[in-house]
């Protein structure tokens, strides 16, 4: 009897110990998240926890008599022709932004050539079937096609359930519906929670583009014979292409922590195969914040009007290098150089330094 009256009180005794442990971690616990909620709600930037959402409510329409204004009236028109899908279309902004309104603006900065028309031949989620356009662009009087190209251009449509099953964007993480009151009002849970997002997001796309990479899917094997159709096409017309590679902005872009880089690498290799010069964006895009490049950091991948600035100022001056647009165009007047040196010097001063020197400044006159 003695014995099982020890026995009792060692295992009440136990008991005591193991739920005054759980109170202890349960109550250090709560104060470790009460710790961190204010420590967010102190050393976060204002709007931090925010995801940004500036987008046009309103996309305004462009009558036929006011496209293109500077070849309106004119008989000597130089005419580019863009072919691409919804990145180039420039899904969710006012068509101002767009890549190919901001190359027509840059083309025509000058006199000192003829008025130049950039036409956009776009179809959302088209992939190798561009060939068609392609010669459509030219049969409208292109001197010039781009092909505006992203990293799901090797997309094989033929089998749209395979491709809707693997697709990131369709089967994004989401936060429980009782949650996410708690993350509205809480720092805390609310950046857990994204951070959570934006890790399951990125798996997802990393795990979708490699499917779309493999050296035996059908879709990279159309877009290599794509590539080397429309070469062909340009040729007999005796039009020159080139293309550029938009990169995906849903991630870190600098180099060595961007994933997508292998895919970059196929791409390249394609053009290079099929004769086509290549602007790889992701370089001139590597220093900047994805956030401020796509439509809505996740929700809308699309590209931001910062990332089509980007993408037709380093078109403009890729054409211009190459001499496949008159060397006229090049602007005369450059202006803001003091403005970036003194940014630069900031730069410098926060441990940034601009990669370029303010020395010698992308786009001056040369």
């Amino acid at each position: 009897m003695g014995g099982e009256r020890r026995g009792e009180a060692m295992s009440m005794g136990w008991g005591r110990r193991l739920r005054s442990g759980f109170t202890a971690a349960a109550v250090a616990l709560g104060a470790l998240a009460v710790g961190a909620e204010l420590a967010l709600r102190w050393c976060l930037p204002p709007g931090a926890d925010l995801i940004p959402f500036d987008r046009s409510r309103r996309i305004l329409g462009v009558d036929d008599a006011r496209e293109h204004p500077w070849a309106q009236g004119a008989s000597n028109v130089w005419t580019a022709a863009i072919i691409g899908d919804s990145i180039a279309m420039g899904v969710g902004n006012q068509k101002c932004h767009r890549l190919a309104f901001v190359l027509e603006w840059f083309l025509n900065v000058g006199t000192s050539a003829p008025p130049a028309r950039v036409r956009l031949y776009a179809k959302p989620s088209a992939t190798y079937q561009q060939v068609d356009q392609v010669r459509r662009a030219i049969e409208e009087g292109a001197s010039l096609v781009v092909l505006a190209l992203s990293l799901n251009d090797t997309e094989d449509w033929s089998n749209p359930a395979e491709l809707m099953e693997r697709r990131a964007d369709l089967r994004g993480w989401t936060l429980p519906a009782w949650l996410q009151p708690v993350a509205r009002h809480s720092r805390l849970v609310g950046t857990v929670a994204r951070a959570i997002e934006r890790h399951c997001r990125l798996r997802q796309y990393v795990a979708y583009y490699r499917f779309l990479y493999r050296a035996d899917y059908s879709g990279l094997a159309k877009f290599r014979t794509s590539l080397r159709e429309i070469r062909a096409v340009a040729d007999a017309r005796g039009v020159p292409v080139v293309a550029m590679l938009f990169p995906l902005w849903i991630t870190d872009l600098r180099p060595g922590r961007y994933p997508f880089a292998p895919m970059h690498e196929e791409v390249t290799s394609a053009c290079r195969q099929a004769g086509i010069p290549l602007l790889d964006l992701w370089p001139a895009m590597a220093a900047t914040v994805p956030d401020r490049l796509e439509a809505i950091p996740l929700v809308d991948a699309h590209g931001s009007e910062v990332a089509h600035r980007i993408a037709a100022e380093e078109l403009f001056y890729f054409l211009l290098e190459r001499r496949l647009v008159d060397t006229a165009r090049r602007p005369t007047h450059v202006r803001e150089l003091e403005r970036l040196r003194a940014w630069e010097k900031k730069l410098r001063a926060l441990g940034q330094p601009l990669e370029s020197p303010s020395a010698s400044p992308r786009g001056a006159a040369q």
